[in-house]
């Protein structure tokens, strides 16, 4: 993640936090492939208004 690598304390915290995300990459990507659709996680997921941001229009 470029974003990981670009943080001044770049120690195992974010060398774990990469391989987390890898992880759940490739997690998700055999999940489309068996079973056609998103993880629950993604397919069910719903943004609430409070979680939008400040620009939000809620």
């Amino acid at each position: 993640m470029d974003a990981v690598d670009r943080l001044p304390q770049n120690c195992d915290q974010g060398v774990y936090l990469d391989q987390q995300v890898k992880d759940k990459l490739v997690g998700h990507r055999q999940h489309i492939e068996t079973n056609g659709c998103d993880l629950p996680e993604i397919r069910d997921g719903r943004w609430r208004a409070a979680d939008a941001g400040p620009d939000s229009a809620a």
